[in-house]
């Protein structure tokens, strides 16, 4: 006997199970929705779907571990943006002071001027 073929079995089984469980909870959900207004109107359907990605999303925090991919991720979408834009308006702005202080333009092409 093949020994992949047991495992096999037991995860199309539990797909199966899954599936099952799937459509009650689609067939449910749109019971609920269809259904014409009660005493209560503007009652709100409870979705455990969404509640476990609300609680989700407000125990984030709590649930984070730094790992090296993070801290990649972080110094490619923070620090690297911010040095070179912090980098580049240096690099304008002294060039551009260079070029006034040394009288190579004009006051009266100069953007800034005081008069």
């Amino acid at each position: 006997m093949n020994p992949s073929t047991g495992t096999e079995h037991l995860s199309a089984h539990l797909q199966q199970q899954k599936q099952k469980l799937r459509n009650a909870l689609r067939q449910e959900y749109w019971k609920k929705i269809t259904k014409p207004p009660t005493d209560v109107y503007g009652e709100t359907i409870f979705d455990p779907g969404h509640q476990r990605y609300v609680s989700m999303n407000a125990t984030r925090s709590k649930n984070f571990r730094p790992t090296a991919w993070n801290g990649f991720l972080f110094f490619a979408m923070f620090v690297v943006p911010f040095s070179a834009t912090v980098y580049m308006f240096k690099k304008d702005r002294e060039t551009r002071e260079a070029l006034l202080r040394s009288g190579q333009v004009a006051y009266k092409d100069r953007n800034y001027k005081f008069i």
